[in-house]
């Protein structure tokens, strides 16, 4: 491992960390997006799962009183049946068809939420928790990203910033526990990747830190914008 990739590495985490903490999901946006640029893509999604776990962690415990375990009960049986075959259909395609699907749905996400994103309305009923949770569990089996679907579902059935903020990060705390399972049972979990969750755990420690401090106090609107151009200009770079 040499200086340059853990210096990548920490400011990824740190920067994932830092936007999940003020948004309620984009750890994972962040982390695919990036980590795939400095080491191998088997090895970036086994690690984006363990570094918005870390995160995951830290900033639902802060905000235990919120949670609403009803909200997220049909998304996970939804996730539940469709993220196994997703993930060990992925884990044996190439690197190259993968980051090349994965840089299509960056561009398609990012369009959607710079442009369309108040325009899709979901009634908050328990068959389409059922499909949001389905759409998720696929999506996240094969590129290690949840959080679209989710959020769409989660702003029709929350009532407030705090609760919206839980629920999105509740249901990625659980799907990161399954993902990372069965991931670890089909050996991807590597030494080479639990190292990297350690190295980059620190940076989570200072961007869940910070991102809770000022989550009131700027422009998220601004703020996930700029994420958002990010993503289409990662996922164009990686069509190239």
């Amino acid at each position: 491992m040499d200086i340059i990739t853990i210096i990548l590495l920490l400011i990824t985490s740190f920067a994932a960390s830092f936007i999940q903490s003020l948004c309620g999901f984009g750890s994972p946006i962040i982390c695919m997006a990036a980590l795939p640029y400095f080491m191998p893509y088997q090895t970036a999604i086994s690690l984006s799962g363990l570094l918005t776990f870390t995160g995951n962690a830290g900033n639902v415990l802060s905000r235990i009183k919120y949670i609403n375990i009803k909200l997220i009960i049909a998304p996970l049986i939804g996730y539940f049946a469709f993220a196994a075959a997703a993930i060990l259909y992925s884990i044996d395609k190439a690197d190259d068809l993968l980051t090349s699907l994965l840089g299509i749905l960056l561009i398609i996400l990012s369009l959607y939420f710079l442009f369309f994103n108040n325009t899709l309305k979901i009634k908050p009923t328990f068959v389409n928790g059922l499909i949001v949770g389905a759409v998720a569990g696929i999506m996240g089996g094969m590129f290690g990203i949840i959080a679209p679907p989710i959020v769409i579902y989660s702003m029709a059935v929350t009532k407030s910033k705090d609760e919206f903020i839980t629920t999105n990060l509740t249901f990625g705390l659980v799907t990161n526990i399954y993902s990372t399972t069965i991931r670890a049972i089909k050996g991807a979990i590597t030494a080479e990747v639990l190292l990297y969750w350690l190295l980059g755990s620190i940076a989570i420690v200072f961007g869940v830190m910070l991102g809770k401090k000022i989550v009131n106090k700027i422009n998220g609107e601004t703020m996930k914008k700029c994420v958002y151009i990010f993503m289409a200009i990662s996922g164009a770079i990686m069509l190239i």
